[in-house]
């Protein structure tokens, strides 16, 4: 019974670790606005990181529409492969 309980957390273990991540970056557009400047320069950081392209693909529609919705239009979002 404990080697089991072993093995399957290992196994959940090992796929979290080998799975494939993905980050949804922000960049701002004109690296000569005031928040490139204080970020020094145009990368902003990671937003969020998911499991499926498809997530993260959802949620950078979402706060790309949110940024239109406020009238920011500094903003880019990008999916990479962590």
């Amino acid at each position: 019974m404990t080697r089991a309980m072993v093995v399957i957390c290992a196994a959940i273990l090992l796929q979290a670790c080998f799975s494939t991540k993905y980050e949804l970056k922000k960049y701002y557009k004109d690296p000569n606005s005031p928040a490139a400047r204080i970020m020094g320069g145009t990368y902003a950081g990671v937003v969020e990181t998911f499991n499926s392209m498809d997530a993260c693909l959802q949620m950078k529609e979402q706060v790309a529409r949110d940024d239109r919705n406020i009238g920011y239009t500094n903003s880019r979002f990008v999916c990479d492969e962590k």
